[in-house]
């Protein structure tokens, strides 16, 4: 941190620089963890898509999800 100022850091200032260091070090380590859980959902889908095993969620009768193979087993088209 440069100071353009001929006065010295004052304890406010380091105190309100710490606190500013702090906030950017939480801001870059939720930017970590959000771009680590896109990667898993990406990871997880491409599983999930890709496989020869039919899958799907259903709740209470209804079907939430299935995948391309759990379609194909239903004989519905999954071409896009």
């Amino acid at each position: 941190m440069a100071n353009r100022t001929k006065r010295p850091f004052s304890d406010h200032d380091e105190a309100t620089l710490l606190r500013l260091a702090d906030e950017a070090a939480v801001a870059i380590r939720n930017a970590q963890l959000f771009e680590s859980e896109r990667e898993s959902e990406r990871r997880y889908r491409t599983l999930v898509e890709s496989s020869i095993q039919g899958l799907h969620i259903q709740r209470d009768w209804v079907t939430l999800f299935a995948n391309p193979a759990f379609a194909r087993m239903l004989g519905y088209d999954t071409r896009r």
